[in-house]
């Protein structure tokens, strides 16, 4: 398989492969192997999506009004909001196998899952969220955790359609089965204004 090695910022080089791919209306079999240490990037290309489409619209982070249902928690100086269900600390070549090398029992939890009914209690406390695509991070070859870029790119279409003629918010989580990071973000009507 031939390979090129890119070494630019993270956000210039997401800007230029997947822009591309969405503004085509590709499909693509492509994954996308996150670092562990790596900023909330789908988000913010979510958001700098949102932003260059709608230009008289505000875009912005804002807090999460309560705090997802899972065992640990934190809220980041960005606005995203860490979860985990973990209290421990997990070993770093973990692959979330169906049994956890930790409590050595069955691992009966599931990040997608969590933040589903996160978004279903948001919604029945009349905190309304439009859109709320994950990043589902799966452990694949030799334990190797990768992102669908499909995945990506049908976020950013959703977020267009759903939002179009007006304003909402946008929950979007990157996480494995384990652990997370989710974003609220804030998507105005344009100056003050219903989208006609």
């Amino acid at each position: 398989v031939d390979a090129e090695v890119v070494v630019e910022p993270w956000t210039h080089f997401f800007d230029a492969y997947l822009g591309p791919l969405a503004d085509a209306g590709s499909d693509t079999p492509d994954a996308i192997v996150p670092s562990p240490l790596m900023p909330h990037l789908m988000a913010d290309w979510v958001a700098a999506r949102a932003a260059a489409r709608w230009p008289r619209r505000t875009v912005r982070v804002v807090p999460l009004p309560a705090a997802p249902a899972v065992p640990w928690e934190r809220a980041g100086d960005d606005g995203t909001h860490y979860v985990s269900f973990a209290e421990w600390m997990c070993p770093i070549n973990c692959i979330e196998p169906a049994r956890c090398p930790h409590t050595r029992g069955p691992r009966s939890w599931s990040m997608p899952d969590a933040v589903a009914a996160h978004v279903a209690s948001e919604m029945a406390a009349g905190r309304p969220i439009a859109a709320a695509p994950v990043f589902h991070c799966l452990h694949r070859a030799f334990g190797v955790g990768m992102i669908d870029v499909q995945a990506v790119l049908d976020a950013d279409r959703q977020v267009a359609e759903v939002l179009a003629k007006e304003g909402g918010d946008v929950l979007v989580g990157t996480v494995s089965h384990c652990h997370g990071a989710i974003r609220r973000l804030r998507i105005d009507d344009a100056v003050g204004e219903r989208l006609t």
